[in-house]
């Protein structure tokens, strides 16, 4: 998870939890075995002591294209508020 920071870094995006946090979860799964797209979930328990703020949660991951050659990618939740 992503908060945006405020005072000197204002603006910037600061990383406050990872894939290495307990508060994180990552579910990848195919609908059909054969399939060749594959789908995630991505959840984060925000911990009672979370700043209030701006947060996005953010995933980077590969994917093999047709000719089998891996590609990166990345993709962002839209923003949310911690009250």
């Amino acid at each position: 998870a992503n908060r945006t920071a405020t005072g000197v870094d204002d603006g910037e995006w600061l990383v406050v939890a990872d894939d290495g946090d307990w508060d994180t979860r990552f579910h990848w799964y195919r609908h059909f075995i054969l399939s060749a797209q594959s789908f995630a979930t991505i959840t984060w328990d925000v911990p009672a002591d979370a700043q209030p703020g701006t947060y996005r949660i953010r995933h980077f991951g590969d994917h093999k294209t047709i000719l089998q050659k891996i590609k990166p990618f990345e993709g962002a939740s839209n923003t949310f508020q911690v009250v």
